[in-house]
């Protein structure tokens, strides 16, 4: 008998996760610290410690769209469902962040025609191991993971961004001591 991470009687539900506005709430503690106990720092810790507050309440408000998982498919945000019959392969894409604190998550499901369908993920709180489980349990096949071509592509874009970086940081070091001579 096979083990699952999760009641196979339930669809498998994805929530929003409240963590961005427990941060929000903490920047918030510790702006008001310092514009306390701080003289110079006294109004603009207040000030921001009320912004800080705001943005974490507005997070707190945001509607719980959740993503569900079940026997006929795939339902991101309560819109229509995403068939199984519909879908190809669905796998984790990451996006190059210009900052290394704003990766973004996505589901990207590949439907039979070839039209990508992406789902950000970062809001969401999940396990992904529980996802794949539950992706490749409901649709009744093996269906989470990339193509062997698709990780051949994904590992020449992850190798040409290295050198590009690579490049540039060697441009600016360059740069940099000539500008000393």
């Amino acid at each position: 008998m096979t083990k699952y991470q999760f009641d196979i009687s339930k669809p498998y539900i994805l929530n929003r996760s409240k963590a961005k506005s427990y941060f929000w709430f903490y920047v918030a503690v510790f702006a008001l610290l310092g514009g306390l106990l701080s003289s110079e720092f006294s109004m603009i810790g207040i000030i921001l410690s009320v912004v800080f507050t705001f943005i974490g309440i507005n997070g707190r408000k945001k509607k719980n769209k959740i993503m569900r998982i079940d026997k006929q498919g795939i339902t991101p945000f309560g819109e229509n469902t995403i068939l199984w019959q519909q879908i190809n392969r669905c796998f984790y894409q990451t996006t190059p962040a210009t900052r290394a604190w704003n990766v973004k998550f996505y589901l990207k499901i590949v439907l039979k025609n070839s039209d990508p369908v992406f789902i950000c993920l970062n809001d969401y709180s999940y396990d992904d191991k529980k996802l794949v489980v539950a992706i490749n349990f409901y649709s009744g096949r093996k269906l989470f993971g990339q193509t062997k071509q698709g990780q051949k592509n994904e590992l020449k874009e992850i190798l040409m961004s290295l050198v590009v970086w690579i490049g540039i940081s060697a441009l600016i070091i360059l740069l940099l001591t000539l500008a000393q001579k």
